[in-house]
């Protein structure tokens, strides 16, 4: 039937972890043949989002201790300066266009 979407299979089942199991895999089929809850585009947004955000975050806060390590023969000293914000940032906003570009050349294989 065009425009009617069917619920997905009832199956009542005694309730134990056997049976669990068993019902999650026929409602997990359901979703896969009728393709709800498919939908890459999102899923990639957020994929993306979360990693590129983590990407920079990480790298720049790694890229900026280790530009303010000084000293590090006799005992190790941080020193925070202008350059360790821009260090930061550089190697965030880098960490972020890699994670950029990847969705881009992604997006176009499609």
């Amino acid at each position: 039937m065009v425009g009617v979407r069917a619920s997905p299979p009832n199956t009542e089942l005694p309730e134990n972890d056997r049976h669990h199991s068993s019902r999650d895999k026929l409602r997990a089929l359901w979703y896969l043949k009728t393709g709800e809850m498919n939908d890459p585009s999102k899923n990639q947004k957020d994929f993306f989002r979360i990693v590129s955000i983590s990407t920079a975050l990480g790298f720049g806060t790694l890229a900026a201790f280790l530009y303010s390590m000084k000293d590090i023969t006799h005992d190790a000293q941080l020193v925070f300066s202008a350059g360790t914000v821009i260090v930061f940032v550089l190697a965030a906003a880098a960490g972020w266009a890699f994670w950029r570009i990847v969705r881009v050349l992604a997006e176009r294989r499609k």
